[in-house]
């Protein structure tokens, strides 16, 4: 039997054929990390991953306002500053509280 992510990405896959509407890049980060592209990467506001279960970001991602990695591993295993120094392009605030 399919998993809900499954059924997730047969859904974009979907849209993207029918209204030529690409993935949420939430969701990349969440499921399909390896289709990120550039643009995914430079995120004008705020990229709220959490909930997910991402444990790692591309050092070159570029966040334009707040990232909030509440509910992560990323929160669990690092600090605000290690988040920082992992991806200098984040230009807001981190949030990793609440676990």
């Amino acid at each position: 039997m399919p998993d809900v992510n499954s059924h997730i990405k047969s859904f974009f896959n979907f849209l993207e054929k029918r209204d030529n509407r690409k993935a949420p890049a939430k969701y990349k980060f969440a499921h399909e990390p390896e289709s990120l592209t550039p643009e995914d990467l430079d995120v004008k506001g705020d990229l709220d991953l959490s909930g997910t279960k991402i444990t790692s970001l591309p050092d070159n991602l570029k966040v334009g306002g707040d990232i909030f990695l509440v509910r992560t591993p990323i929160a669990r295993t690092y600090s605000k500053l290690q988040v920082r120094e992992m991806c200098p392009g984040i230009k807001g605030e981190i949030y990793c509280k609440g676990y």
